[in-house]
């Protein structure tokens, strides 16, 4: 973990952060420019790679000596997720997800090779923005800042006390105690903290008048809401919320709406003409984001369950192999370098990632299942059949009780139509 802290990728002898070296891929056309500050990105994995392998062996052992197959096994188990169950799941997304990413990914490749001025078919890894090609880059028929341009951050936090208290889940005790606005050393991240789990809920973040930080404040609000309207009859062991992928996926319900037309319309204060005529360029940008996302999250859910069946296979190749099968992305031909390791999460939150995907899907089954909910009833739904149950239940009980079906892909991948 101190060495991802203190790395810092090297260019020709000089140094540059990952900050840098993102904002320099931005702005690059060169292709073997290009090249060298993806291969920059990627320098921390030769740091870590040998040490990491060594710690899959050390998490092994210890699951062995508690009556596990292997640290996977061990860690999705006490998640209390069912292997087979969630192997069943990450399979459906592959196969709803293959044909929208594969159109997806054409058209994307058509774009960013006309603006590098190669050929399509020629796209390499360090022709993508993200150096894990986990997000998209920039859209360029649209920027979902001038919704929010011009505003100011009380604006913004009227507009989530409106919504919220629309919806019957009123937030002023939550940011009565909240820190909300920048100011001179305050911690520069975002989150919800449940104090005791005894009602007293509260956020941190640093707002300004973006879009994404507006998703930012409404996400940390899903959390938040979660945790206040909690059933405070139950135990303290289970006042909290069913699954670390239910709280996610509730913080990304409603974060998604600061992206969402018809939100913006309701309660942005957007012009509706101007959104109209930009809806189609919202939902594409919003689609590549979630198809990349999901794609990549496969890759990081079947190479992690890999590399703890047996971390003394040539993780190198099977990496690629992943990242072929899943991204569907040009394999270098002369690479043999540890670029698995240089992904942070396998050093310091291992075999968790899977749990964001989960959240998206559970997200977009929320959307489905109030499709048949009058908006008036929206805060009572959330409220008896997300909230109030706490962890009574195992998470695919609670799942199926809350939305009427086990957890499924189909909501998510319905979306990408």
């Amino acid at each position: 973990e101190q060495v991802f802290t203190a790395f810092r990728g090297t260019i020709d002898g000089a140094e540059y952060s990952d900050n840098q070296l993102i904002e320099m891929m931005g702005k690059e056309t060169d292709t073997a420019k290009r090249r060298k500050i993806w291969e920059a990105m990627k320098q921390v994995g030769g740091a870590v790679a040998a040490d990491l392998v060594k710690l899959a062996g050390l998490r092994n052992q210890a699951a062995h000596h508690l009556g596990f197959k292997n640290f996977w096994d061990m860690k999705v188990r006490l998640e209390e997720h069912n292997p087979d169950e969630l192997m069943a799941i990450f399979s459906e997304l592959e196969s709803l997800t293959d044909e929208p990413f594969k159109k997806m990914k054409s058209k994307l490749d058509g774009e960013l090779a006309k603006r590098l001025g190669i050929e399509a078919k020629d796209m390499m890894p360090w022709h993508y923005d993200n150096p894990f090609f986990q997000a998209p880059p920039p859209s360029e028929k649209i920027d979902m800042d001038e919704f929010y341009r011009g505003k100011k951050e009380e604006e913004i936090v009227g507009i989530a006390k409106k919504y919220f208290a629309d919806l019957g889940l009123g937030i002023e005790p939550i940011l009565k105690n909240s820190d909300l606005y920048e100011r001179p050393g305050k911690n520069q991240h975002a989150f919800s903290t449940d104090i005791n789990r005894n009602r007293d809920v509260r956020i941190l973040m640093n707002l300004k008048p973006t879009a994404e930080n507006t998703d930012t404040l409404l996400h940390e609000l899903g959390h938040a809401t979660y945790s206040y309207y909690a059933d405070y009859s139950l135990p303290y062991n289970v006042r909290d919320a069913a699954h670390a992928f239910t709280t996610e996926g509730v913080a990304m319900f409603f974060g998604a709406l600061a992206k969402t037309p018809s939100w913006l319309m309701a309660y942005g204060g957007a012009d509706p003409a101007r959104v109209k005529e930009l809806e189609a360029a919202i939902m594409e940008q919003r689609q590549r984001e979630q198809l990349l996302f999901a794609r990549w999250s496969l890759v990081m859910f079947y190479f992690e369950k890999a590399m703890y069946e047996d971390p003394s296979q040539d993780l190198n190749r099977k990496w690629w192999e992943y990242v072929a099968r899943f991204q569907m992305l040009n394999v270098p031909e002369d690479r043999n370098a540890p670029d698995w390791a240089s992904k942070i999460h396998f050093t310091i939150v291992p075999v968790y990632y899977h749990n964001y995907q989960l959240g998206e899907l559970f997200a977009a089954q929320l959307r489905g299942t109030l499709k048949n909910i009058a908006m008036e009833n929206y805060g009572a739904f959330f409220r008896d059949k997300v909230f109030a149950p706490g962890m009574k239940f195992p998470w695919p009980q609670f799942v199926k009780e809350a939305t009427g079906e086990p957890l499924t892909a189909k909501y998510f991948a319905g979306e990408l139509k």
